[in-house]
């Protein structure tokens, strides 16, 4: 699929024959790997690719499904049991939870260091459920401990009718590289009181492991497609932005968008060369970033990471990318997420781009529109390789329309004074 002579293992993981690099991960215990599917994949051309399978593993007294996963980089830095060749690059392999960067992974999915955890905090007893919610190989991974519901009779939910007892959220796990652990810890510190994040009620740092109180409230995305509550308003988005602006936080956030795109750009061409003309024209047209304050700044705003309730807003999720930045690039992630979302969201696809063209018609009356129209489109664009790397079915299809999509939208508000007026393009 990709021509990589600086990385040859990406040809290889990309490939049918990635089963050749994953067998090892399960050959001490006997088994015998049968197939492997690519479910996620972080490739940087010439660099590093991070890659997590579904397989199936014939083990000597059993079968099992497993998730093996992958990390080959050319700059050489390896951990784990599992050292193997894969076309020329070293590589580690593993069987997940077993991440030799993330060491509060397995612990994290160990009945009885959960259930010891929570007794620690005084939140034990009760049938426990370990659910892990997100993983993406080397980085982090967020597990939910719930505690099974007492009798399973149906339930009358006034507006809801009959329900049957969810499990109840106890803590939410966050695992992480342990040297990535001190810079969020601090950013919950000094963030705590001024917006309603998460409350971190422990922090293993040897094991880069964070436990986190469950938030009331459902995804503002939630608000803005099924009308669950209201979805929050422009000027109570950037409220929320203005209460951390001046906040002394020590660490950069997240890389600009218009460096993300040249990032991504990279890797987009890499895995389709006939859309490397295309893409190499959008971020000529994309330019150069205008000047902008450097302030306080989420790093990662987005309709997923605000919880909505009856009265407002409920909860902001992942502080990771808390630092140092430019408020321009959080409106625009706001914005260009929702776009992208509108081209492919079934159930109210036109709700999500009214929702995006209110907020960008506020905006870009406070900051300078230009330049929150030019990020936008450079996010639609990032948006694009979400497909290849959660490698959703047709993603060289999906990906190419999604770079049509943010070259016509940086077209059209490029061209105009008016950031309103968004449609839904058809590329």
């Amino acid at each position: 699929m990709v021509s990589d002579p600086q990385l040859p293992a990406a040809e290889l993981l990309l490939s049918d024959r990635a089963i050749e690099v994953l067998a090892p991960a399960v050959a001490d215990g006997g088994g015998m790997l049968h197939n492997a599917a690519l479910t996620f994949v972080d490739y940087t051309p010439g660099e590093r690719i991070h890659a997590a399978f579904e397989a199936f593993v014939e083990w000597p007294n059993h079968g099992s499904p497993e998730e093996l996963a992958v990390v080959a980089r050319a700059d050489g830095d390896l951990r784990g049991e599992h050292i193997v060749d894969a076309g020329g690059t070293r590589a580690s392999v593993w069987r997940v939870p077993d991440d030799p960067y993330l060491p509060g992974l397995a612990p994290a999915h160990d009945p009885v260091f959960v259930r010891e955890l929570l007794e620690g905090l005084g939140l034990g007893g009760g049938k426990l459920l370990v659910e892990r919610l997100g993983y993406t190989p080397r980085s982090r991974a967020v597990v939910v401990v719930s505690r099974e519901p007492i009798g399973g009779g149906l339930k009358f939910v006034p507006g809801r009718g009959f329900k049957s007892p969810q499990p109840e959220p106890l803590l939410y796990l966050k695992a992480m590289r342990p040297e990535r652990g001190p810079g969020l810890a601090e950013a919950h510190r000094v963030l705590e009181g001024r917006i309603p994040a998460a409350r971190c009620v422990t922090y293993l740092e040897e094991l880069g492991l964070m436990a986190f109180a469950p938030l009331p409230g459902v995804p503002l995305y939630d608000c803005v497609v099924g009308g669950v509550h209201r979805p929050l308003a422009a000027d109570e988005l950037v409220e929320l932005l203005d209460r951390i602006r001046d906040v002394p936080l020590d660490r950069g956030s997240r890389q600009t968008t218009t460096a993300a795109v040249r990032f991504n750009a990279e890797t987009m061409a890499a895995v389709m060369p006939s859309q490397a003309r295309a893409i190499e024209r959008f971020v000529e047209r994309l330019g150069e970033d205008r000047d902008e304050p450097t302030i306080t700044v989420h790093g990662d705003f987005h309709e997923v990471q605000l919880l909505v309730g009856p009265i407002g807003l409920t909860g902001v999720l992942d502080l990771d990318d808390a630092g140092r930045g430019q408020r321009l690039d959080d409106l625009a992630m706001m914005l260009g997420r929702l776009y992208s979302y509108a081209h492919t969201e079934r159930r109210g696809g036109e709700k999500v781009l009214a929702y995006a063209e209110a907020l960008a018609a506020a905006w870009g009356a406070i900051v300078d529109p230009f330049e929150l129209r030019r990020r936008m489109a450079g996010v639609a664009f990032n948006h694009a390789l979400q497909a290849f790397r959660w490698q959703e079915s047709g993603w060289r299809a999906e990906m190419a329309a999604g770079v049509a999509r943010a070259d016509e939208l940086l077209r059209r508000l490029m061209a105009s004074d008016d950031v309103g007026g968004l449609t839904l393009a058809r590329p």
